[in-house]
This record gives C-alpha cells, structure tokens and sequence, in this order.
C-alpha cells in the first residue's frame, strides 16, 4: 500500500471499483446473491471489509459502498451520497485527480492515488484509493 503516514488504520486504504456498464441499483446484501453460496460469503467479505468499497458506474453515481465507506465519509447510505454527489467528498483541490483515475479506470487502467475526503461533518481523511475496472468474467 505504500506509505502510510497519517491515515488512519481503519481508512487506511480503499478499493474503488469501476463499473463500465449502466447503472443498476441493488443493495450489498445481493453481490452474488443468484450464485448460492459462493454469493452469500462475497456479499459478507463486501460488507465486513475494514476498508472502503465501493462500485461507481461510469456517470460517477456510486451503486454501492460498504459499511466501511459510508462510515468513512459519515453518511447512512448510498442514497445520501448520491443526493450530496460522490465527487463533492472529494477535497477540492484534488477532485482533477480523482475525475482523471476515474476516467482512466472507465477506459480499463488500473491506477492508485492519495487523495482528501471531507466527511459529512467537514473533518477531513487522507487516503490511499486503488482503483479497478469492472470487467465480465
């Protein structure tokens, strides 16, 4: 993950995952859940993870982010982040930076970056985000 300093241990890194198709709304409970069991023990890795996941379509709106993220950034759910806009918790002066490991990962890369978040209550968090695409199996 690399250098560290002055993250918190519980924020420490996040996953951002891309997603290139059109968005579809479903809560964490069903990542996999038409595959049995397998889909049940991811949908728990998701929720249980100490770090921020998340899936963001292609427009940016965020489909889904676990308990970890929303606690990152001090919101209830993913419907609060879409209503305040994904980006806007981003730090202002690196929102050019996180727009272009967005784009870059929409486009297939895979790109890691440190960026601010200001949180819901306007304290803010460094993080350590990498970010990969989305792709069918």
């Amino acid at each position: 993950m690399g250098n560290d300093e002055g993250l918190l241990p519980a924020h420490k890194a996040e996953q951002h995952i891309e997603d290139p198709s059109t968005a579809v709304s479903s809560p964490a409970a069903e990542i996999g859940g038409a595959h049995g069991p397998h889909g049940a023990m991811l949908a728990a890795i998701f929720e249980q993870q100490p770090d921020c996941v998340k899936l963001v379509n292609q427009a940016g709106e965020l489909l889904q982010m676990n308990p970890a993220g929303l606690r990152m950034l001090g919101i209830a759910d993913v419907a609060e982040a879409n209503r305040v806009g994904l980006l806007k918790f981003v730090h202002p002066e690196d929102r050019s930076d996180f727009h272009e490991l967005h784009e870059a990962t929409c486009a297939g890369e895979q790109r890691s970056l440190r960026f601010r978040v200001v949180r819901s209550d306007g304290s803010l968090r460094t993080l350590s985000c990498t970010s990969v695409p989305l792709r069918d199996p």
